[in-house]
Parts: C-alpha cells; sequence; structure tokens
C-alpha cells in the first residue's frame, strides 16, 4: 500500500479541539463515498469525479473537532491516484494522507 501526503499551498486554520491527546482517526474511502460521477456516462472517468452531497463541509466539521482525517482509494496506477489526490485538494476536503492500492494487489 502506497501513501501520498496532501500538500496544499495555503495555510489552513485549524480549530483542534480536546483531542489533540487521543485523537480520533477517520479513513475515508474516496469514490463513491465522497466522490461520484456527475452522471452515469462519467462513472469511468475518475479525474471529473465531484463531491457527493455535503461531504466537503462535513469533514470539515469533524476536522474542526479534532479528528485527524486520511484517504483510501481503489486507484493503483500513479496517474489515477494522482488524479484523485487533485480531486481532494481542489474541493478543498480537509486530511493529510491518501492512501492508495500497490499495483498488483
Amino acid at each position: 500500500m502506497g501513501c501520498l501526503e496532501l500538500i496544499r499551498n495555503e495555510p489552513i486554520e485549524e480549530d483542534i479541539a480536546d483531542n489533540e491527546i487521543n485523537p480520533v482517526r477517520l479513513m475515508i474511502f474516496t469514490e463513491g463515498t465522497i466522490l461520484g460521477p456527475k452522471s452515469i456516462l462519467q462513472h469511468f472517468n475518475h479525474a471529473a469525479y465531484v463531491p457527493i452531497n455535503n461531504a466537503v463541509n462535513l469533514i470539515k466539521s469533524w476536522k474542526q473537532q479534532g479528528t485527524e482525517i486520511v484517504y483510501l482509494t481503489s486507484r493503483k496506477k500513479e496517474k489515477q491516484v494522482c488524479e484523485i489526490k487533485e480531486l481532494l485538494l481542489k474541493n478543498d476536503f480537509q486530511g493529510s494522507m491518501l492512501f492508495y492500492r500497490s499495483e498488483g494487489l
């Protein structure tokens, strides 16, 4: 399993709650949970996925409560993993890491 750090160019204000000693850690599966196709015709075009419902704001609220957020994608190819990473950053999903499957697994 591989991992990419989610790096942003701008600092993000963090409102950390009392969870600093024992933070809640949450791994969120990306495709179909927080990202999805605009239409059924774009199901295999992962680069065109959009946030599902209120996912961005919900995850921001968890982060503000001190939850450590990481993501997991089913993508294995480097290009596809980078596309998912860019979608997370572009849509302002809070979190620190994107885990992905290794080729051949």
